[in-house]
């Protein structure tokens, strides 16, 4: 709920969106999904962690294009904004890279939306006239990139040597397969994957459903319910 007009100010409305979250995660406790949120652990990281060390197919569901980076053989992004599924052939038709690749791309280009700097003059497709090796299959690495620029002419280049510490930040902001992770949180996640919650709860679900009169939001709740999540309860 982020209508200006039913707050007074801003405080007001993050204090409602608080609470939204909170009251999200009791509905959540009701069903068969393990819930993790780790104190001063960026979600990205967490959930880079969790593709990587989950066994079998995983499928990561965000419409943030950085978890790009870690599409394999295993791993699918499935963005529900564009309802599309990216797999080694989709991150390479619409971005131009690979996805072993794709991390290159963003640290080079930047994201505007979490802040991180570009180098300027740079977009897809000059960084790609430039450094077509990023469409191949075999990882391209930073410091490649920069040897490659020492050993070259021209002002892109010389933007990119000029902006090499910053590069570097970049990377380690947006590297999600090597995230930052302190040693007692990967304890937290190795507990959570070893001991998964598979707890349904529907009737408690359907209390807190009452009590924040929510009418008929959802169609035939009990049905809903039982369709949408009690298969999760089998699965370990």
């Amino acid at each position: 709920m982020t209508n200006w007009d039913l707050f007074d100010n801003q405080e007001q409305e993050a204090e409602s969106i608080t609470n939204q979250i909170l009251r999200l995660v009791d509905y959540l406790k009701c069903l068969p999904v393990d819930l993790l949120s780790i104190d001063k652990i960026e979600a990205d990281d967490v959930i880079g962690c969790l593709a990587g060390k989950l066994p079998g197919e995983v499928t990561i569901v965000s419409s943030d294009r950085d978890y790009l980076q870690l599409v394999n053989e295993r791993i699918t992004v499935y963005s529900p904004i564009k309802k599309k599924f990216y797999q080694y052939k989709e991150v390479l038709e619409e971005y131009g890279v690979t996805p072993q690749n794709f991390l290159a791309e963003k640290v080079l280009m930047g994201d505007s939306g979490d802040n991180v700097p570009g180098v300027k003059g740079i977009g897809q497709k000059t960084l790609l006239k430039h450094y077509p090796e990023l469409a191949d299959d075999t990882v391209f690495t930073l410091d490649e990139i920069l040897d490659k620029a020492r050993a070259s002419k021209g002002n892109i280049y010389e933007r990119i040597l000029a902006f090499e510490n910053q590069l570097y930040v970049n990377e380690q902001l947006m590297d999600l397969k090597n995230p930052n992770i302190p040693q007692d949180s990967m304890e937290t996640i190795d507990y959570i994957l070893e001991n998964p919650t598979k707890t349904f709860r529907p009737k408690e679900f359907a209390e807190l459903y009452e009590e924040d009169d929510l009418g008929k939001s959802i169609n035939n709740l009990q049905i809903w319910l039982f369709e949408k999540f009690n298969q999760l309860s089998k699965y370990k």
